[in-house]
């Protein structure tokens, strides 16, 4: 994972989290049991946007569901940025309702892009 602390991934924004043991932090670890859950009193959509360490090219970008809830999305998009201005739309899907990894290959074209919104 590209976007993770020990590899020098940070979070820019993200739009709101429930309460502090569900933070978006909790995005940059390796850890599958920690989770970042939205505030759903918040309007949606949410949205978390990640920075890689450095460009990087992009092959594949997933998001993982902890376990099998109510409160999961069921729609994401995905978007790549070279600069925070120019977005490309890299994952627009409808999500089946189960807990795990959720992946979707990317066209060869979308490379160096060191920033992701969620």
């Amino acid at each position: 994972n590209l976007t993770i602390t020990e590899n020098g991934g940070a979070i820019e924004e993200f739009s709101s989290q429930y309460h502090h043991e569900s933070r978006c932090l909790n995005l940059l670890t390796r850890d599958p049991t920690l989770c970042w859950f939205t505030d759903v009193s918040k309007q949606l959509p949410q949205h978390v946007i990640l920075r890689f360490a450095a460009p990087s090219r992009i092959y594949r970008v997933g998001i993982y569901l902890h376990g099998e809830n109510n409160q999961n999305p069921k729609h994401i998009q995905i978007w790549l940025s070279p600069d925070k201005e120019r977005w490309t739309e890299v994952v627009d899907a409808e999500l089946e309702q189960r807990g795990g990894d959720h992946l979707f290959d990317l066209p060869e074209g979308l490379a160096g892009l060191p920033i992701a919104q969620i």
